[in-house]
């Protein structure tokens, strides 16, 4: 299983400008909802 954080770098939100420049508020974000994604994948594997 994947986290948050390497499935948003899988689709290179890191390379918008915004993004690159909240990259705090980014952490606190897969921080926060990393659970979350984690349950999602238990419940809809493949996507």
């Amino acid at each position: 299983m994947i986290e948050l954080r390497e499935a948003l770098n899988s689709i290179r939100v890191n390379q918008i400008h915004l993004v690159d420049a909240q990259s705090e508020a980014l952490d606190n974000l897969c921080e926060r909802e990393n659970l979350l994604y984690a349950t999602a994948q238990e419940n809809k594997p493949g996507f």
